[in-house]
């Protein structure tokens, strides 16, 4: 689409089909990856035989090893485990899993919030990772990895220094914007769901204002300082 043509019925169609689609896979893989943590942690050698749950999905599912594995790693940091003592592990980033489970987040915006979570110190994980749902909610994943690096550079300030050009969304003709209930849902006719297929004049979802990368100073180890601006609808508090 070019110009300012209006997206005939047809293509509306498509990309509310699309939409559909896309949030049942994104759903389906991370309630298996649920699913195959929770085997794991009650023995999945005990169970079926297999020395891992990665390889037991590398079997059932005829999927490449490198593929079961990267899916098993992912789960594993947004799914609680267990110790051996059966006492529970809290999943490094819960609501991106509930995210994920509702089909909202693609692999690699779930892959870019959890490197930045892994990163984080603990007191600011919550925080950060609500700041970096919200900011998904508007925008890709590499945008979402440049917020990322801001706040990492806040609260790791002797970590490397971040790039401080402005994130800018991939320039495309055609996309797909979040409905009010946060599934990705074009063209659906309900109160709740609007088309949202039209041509793009302009720049994406961007963060704004969050000035200079932080001088490095050795208070700032003891203080971590603020992220200055705002991230889609709030500002980032550690």
């Amino acid at each position: 689409m070019a110009g300012n043509v209006i997206p005939s019925p047809d293509a509306v169609a498509f990309a509310d089909r699309i939409g559909e689609l896309l949030t049942a896979i994104r759903s389906a893989e991370a309630e298996l990856g649920a699913l195959l943590v929770e085997i794991e942690q009650r023995g999945v050698m005990e169970l079926f035989g297999y020395r891992s749950a990665a390889r037991l999905l590398e079997h059932l599912a005829d999927e490449p090893k490198p593929t079961s594995e990267r899916l098993m790693k992912r789960a594993r940091l947004v799914n609680p485990g267990r110790n051996l003592d059966g006492s529970r592990i809290p999943a490094l980033a819960p609501a991106t899993g509930v995210a994920a489970r509702a089909g909202r987040l693609s692999n690699p915006m779930i892959d870019v919030i959890t490197d930045v979570l892994n990163q984080v110190p603990p007191e600011h994980r919550l925080s950060a990772e609500t700041n970096l749902l919200t900011f998904a909610e508007q925008a890709g994943h590499k945008q979402v990895a440049a917020l990322g690096t801001r706040i990492l550079a806040h609260l790791v300030p002797d970590g490397p220094a971040p790039d401080d050009t402005e994130p800018v969304a991939p320039s495309r003709e055609l996309f797909l914007r979040r409905s009010s209930t946060g599934a990705e849902n074009p063209g659906a006719t309900t109160s709740t769901h609007h088309c949202h297929l039209q041509p793009e004049h302009g720049k994406g979802p961007q963060p704004h204002g969050y000035g200079p990368t932080p001088t490095r100073s050795p208070q700032a180890t003891h203080q971590p300082q603020r992220l200055i601006g705002q991230a889609a609808h709030g500002r980032y508090r550690p």
